[in-house]
């Protein structure tokens, strides 16, 4: 304990974002709604591949390990970097920092294992199609997932192991979040090792994911264009697409990340988002990607839409290429190509004004739009037109299609709203160059921004609003792509309106963009030749040269589309180039006009490829006296001496007996085959949260009664308050899912076989547990972010009150109104689940004509109201002790106890007394062990030879008529039917 004391005896500081008070509460909604659709998406996902039989495939079973995956990574750190910025804290205890660490760099080594995985199930799949469902066995795929999971747990294991060996003299970390390389960063001595194995680590995880993905998809390629059959080869390749997209976009993030911190100019609030990219574009991303890819069957690509029901009001279909099969794969990665290079020359630039302190101007704040819309202009529409080329598929959804068009007309009205401002901005500086300090301040620039995507955001919902008034009859698009003009095509009624105020928009457009900039180069050209210098004439032309070209490029490129579709004879194929041409050539051009004509990215670009890695900043500063470095005292129950010995043996008889009255339980469940039914699957979690809820109270309390110690360390007071909370919130949400499967049996007995399959069962038990752990998850981290100053916890035991009284005197509204939220909700819920439950229970056994039904059906409840009141009622008694001050603080910490100790002792002997198969699979298992002493109450008489004829024999043959039912009796049978004795 003394070792553990020094691990986690102080608190640690993170490195907040720098962020004005008026942004917090936004940036915090943008968070919030970040996670709330990461985690919807993939816990849709998780449920999906759970809950439909047609995912129960191999393929899926690994998929299954991605959003889990992404799930984690998102919640170990979003949540966490969110409450610090809305609550101003940036205070963290090094346990939950160590796990918070430890977490991340699973999912980072999670994802390149699962995706390698993913990607040699393919190659099986595509290239030993015959011999897939031999190999790929479940115990394979189960094998498959062990190593993904294990290797990266033995690697992060290790990593956090050598961490954990080194003493701490320092207590800030260096990010917003916890990582490895911030945990190192804390220690005192050397830590070469550590930094061997951490790039160690990387390389191997890389080297291997890499590895197996190249191997898998070269011979996936191989084997399409080995193969004659176009079909096959679309399905091969469509199969692969979403788990490269994935792949390369982690890579992607990930090289950011690590560039971000290799030079020391870069921003610090820019390092830490970067940072955080990692743990929030994968998540985001994956999902809709993994959504969108098409199975390796016919109708795969609309496996897992169906189920989200993104069915839209009809499917629309687009005019594609004509392309013979033998040119489709050149096609396809000349296409690739091309965006991979358009993305990276534009992400380049971004990051670039982003990182470099010498380019924050306003010149480059107007710039920074050009790339970005650049970015967006060209994956709205190249990813979508080479999938379908690849495919072999003209397929698209109403939606996706409006939101296509939609991002393609943003970005070209933004293409002219952009260059106008830029030329405003050259005007200003040539023209008037001793006032554009004062004239372009931030908040002028910032206006300008505002401005530009404000306007051309006006312009365009308005065109796209007046196209979705229209009802559709026609589901034909006749483009490669989706645009307002092909849209307005699929009306059914006159849409005059439509076009005159698209061509009202592109006029205007057109008309506000070259005004601005005819007017400033006007302007400039006058300056230029009234300045008798050379070098200033040179210089202010050279600003003004790459915008022009940008612009006169677009607007050439813009003029041949319009030109290819007002004459008959081009040809089709030839118009639809013409079409992308506008979507490829600026965004391919603009970052190579401005790398090479701007002198400034130039240089600096340069000089970010030519600088050497910066060295770590080191740490200066002891921590004199940490604000935790003490133990915590807790309170005692006041038990006479004599009295000691007494009360420490009934509390152990009364863990003992609870011990084995719910470890009983529970192997009756998994050894029993007539418990293995859907209720008791759930009843399952009911033993085990008792178990988890009286060994986290009562030995702690008897050990300290028994050596008349009060002392307990911070972390295992943490540890102990969150499976108190746990234990108790995972009661109520339990009882009320065995409410919900006595609902089913009861009520659609026909039909209970069906609704309550095993997935189901697997979903309703983990919706139990992760709500409750979620719930639970966030009261403990409001908790967290208090100041500690106090040292005493007041009661016997350590829960999330106690633990609030040791704050410094804070302000707690938020903990205390979150607390009283998460108790009426959970109270809410599992009571508003039970109540209906068991009045449709009611009213069956009412309907009901036998009254042997009626008993049965009322036998299977009684167990679970009983054990609901019985919770019910002593937590009213605990909670009231504490609202009456004449009760002794004796008799409220006794009452506080009986929560965690009366339930678990009594739960197990109600649902043993009053479930029967429970108690018949007990009664049996004590025959087979010849525990005959206990058996002979239930005895009728003997046979010859003193064999015992239970009752309980006759009852299993009755229920004998299933053979999920059936229970295995060994020994000979006395009775064949009710009506038949033998004697001999």
């Amino acid at each position: 304990m003394e070792n553990l004391s020094i691990i986690v005896s102080f608190e640690l500081t993170l490195d907040p974002f720098s962020i004005p008070s008026g942004a917090k509460y936004p940036i915090f909604l943008f968070g919030i709604f970040i996670y709330v659709f990461g985690a919807f998406c993939n816990l849709t996902l998780l449920l999906l591949i759970i809950l439909t039989r047609r995912l129960h495939k191999p393929i899926y079973f690994i998929l299954f390990s991605l959003p889990l995956n992404d799930f984690v990574g998102i919640t170990s750190m979003l949540p966490k970097v969110l409450s610090d910025i809305v609550t101003e804290t940036n205070n963290t205890y090094y346990p939950l920092c160590v796990l918070q660490g430890f977490l991340l760099h699973m999912y980072g080594g999670g994802v390149l294992f699962i995706l390698a995985a993913m990607a040699f199930d393919r190659y099986i799949a595509i290239c030993m199609p015959l011999r897939y469902n031999a190999l790929m066995t479940p115990r394979v795929v189960v094998t498959i997932v062990a190593l993904v999971w294990g290797f990266d747990f033995l690697f992060i294991c290790t990593l956090f192991s050598l961490q954990g060996m080194h003493s701490r003299c320092r207590s800030h970390i260096v990010s917003v979040f916890c990582d490895n390389p911030s945990l190192v960063k804390l220690a005192c001595d050397n830590t070469i090792v550590n930094n061997i194995f951490g790039l160690f680590t990387t390389a191997i995880i890389q080297i291997i994911s890499v590895s197996i993905q190249v191997f898998s998809y070269v011979k996936i390629l191989i084997t399409c264009l080995v193969t004659s059959r176009s079909d096959a080869k679309s399905k091969a390749i469509s199969t692969c697409v979403a788990q490269l997209v994935i792949f390369i976009m982690f890579e992607i993030v990930v090289t950011f990340y690590v560039l971000s911190h290799r030079f020391s100019d870069v921003n610090a609030n820019l390092q830490k988002i970067t940072g955080m990219l990692i743990f929030l574009v994968p998540p985001v991303m994956n999902p809709i990607k993994t959504t969108r890819s098409q199975a390796w069957h016919p109708k795969g690509s609309r496996v897992i839409m169906e189920n989200l029901s993104i069915i839209v009001s009809f499917e629309l279909t687009l005019d594609p290429f004509s392309i013979p099969p033998r040119a489709k794969y050149p096609i396809f990665l000349f296409g690739i190509f091309i965006y991979m290079f358009g993305a990276f020359c534009n992400l380049t630039l971004l990051l670039l004004i982003i990182l470099k302190q010498s380019l924050h101007k306003p010149i480059y704040f107007i710039l920074f739009s050009l790339p970005l819309n650049d970015f967006v202009g060209i994956t709205s529409m190249l990813p979508k037109v080479l999938s379908d080329i690849v495919m072999e598929t003209n397929d698209t959804y109403y939606p996706l299609c409006v939101l296509q068009g939609f991002l393609l007309h943003m970005y070209g009205g933004a293409v002219l709203f952009i260059l106008a401002a830029m030329a405003f901005d050259r005007y200003i500086a040539i023209c008037m160059p001793l006032r554009y300090n004062a004239l372009m301040t931030p908040k002028f620039v910032m206006g300008i921004v505002a401005f530009v995507w404000g306007l051309d955001l006006f312009f365009i919902v308005v065109l796209f609003s007046l196209q979705g008034m229209h009802s559709r009859c026609r589901s034909h698009i006749v483009s490669v792509f989706c645009d307002n003009p092909s849209l307005v095509k699929l009306a059914c009624g006159n849409t005059t309106v439509n076009n005159i105020f698209g061509l009202f928009t592109t006029a205007m457009m057109q008309i506000i963009s070259v005004s601005i900039q005819v007017f400033s180069y006007v302007k400039i050209l006058i300056t230029c030749l009234a300045t008798s210098r050379s070098d200033a004439k040179s210089k202010a032309i050279n600003t003004c040269i790459a915008q022009l070209v940008i612009f006169i490029m677009f607007e050439v490129v813009g003029s041949f589309t319009i030109l290819s579709h007002r004459f008959s004879n081009v040809n089709a194929n030839l118009q639809k180039i013409m079409g992308m041409l506008i979507f490829l050539v600026p965004p391919l051009l603009n970052p190579i006009v401005y790398g090479l004509n701007s002198h400034e990215l130039r240089n600096n670009l340069l000089k970010i490829l030519r600088r050497k890695i910066s060295k770590m900043i080191l740490m200066a500063g002891n921590l004199s006296n940490p604000t935790f470095t003490f133990n915590l005292k807790i309170a005692k129950l006041d038990i006479h001496p004599k009295a000691i010995y007494p009360v420490f043996l009934a509390g152990a008889l009364i863990y003992v007996f609870s011990v084995l009255c719910n470890g009983t339980i529970l192997g009756l469940i998994i050894t029993q085959r007539s418990l293995h039914k859907p209720m008791f699957y759930i009843l399952f979690s009911l033993p085990f949260t008792d178990l988890i809820g009286i060994t986290a109270c009562l030995p702690r309390v008897l050990l300290d009664i028994l050596t008349e110690t009060n002392d307990v360390y911070y972390p295992t007071c943490v540890l102990q308050a969150f499976l108190l909370h746990f234990y108790a919130g995972s009661v109520l949400f339990l009882l009320a899912a065995m409410s919900v499967d006595r609902y089913i049996a009861i009520c659609n007995p026909l039909r209970y076989n069906s609704i309550m399959t095993p997935c189901k069962i697997y979903g309703i038990i983990m919706l139990a547990w992760g709500l409750d752990f979620a719930l639970i998850l966030v009261l403990f981290s409001l908790q967290a972010r208090m100041e500690k100053c106090n040292s005493f916890i007041t009661n016997v035991y350590c829960d999330n009150p106690s633990l609030l009284s040791l704050s410094c005197g804070e302000d707690l509204t938020v903990n205390n109104i979150y607390g009283l939220f998460i108790t009426a909700f959970m109270q809410i819920i599992s009571i508003s689940i039970q109540l209906y439950s068991y009045t449709q229970i009611l009213i069956t056994c009412i309907k009901q004509t036998h009254a042997d039904s009626k008993v049965k059906a009322l036998n299977t409840c009684i167990a679970q109201i009983a054990t609901f009141f019985l919770f019910e009622i002593v937590t009213s008694i605990a909670i009231l002790s504490y609202r009456i001050p004449s009760i002794s603080a004796n008799a409220r910490r006794i009452c506080g106890l009986m929560i965690y100790t009366v339930l678990p002792a009594v739960n197990p002997v109600i649902y043993g007394m009053k479930t029967k198969d429970i108690r018949i699979a007990f009664f049996l298992v004590l025959k087979r062990h010849k525990v005959n002493p206990v058996l002979k109450p239930y005895t009728r008489g003997f046979t010859r030879g003193g064999k015992i004829k239970l009752d309980m024999e006759n009852t299993l043959r009755r229920k004998a008529g299933t053979t999920s039912d059936r229970c295995e009796i060994r020994g000979k049978r006395v009775f064949n039917s009710n009506n038949r004795k033998t004697t001999k």
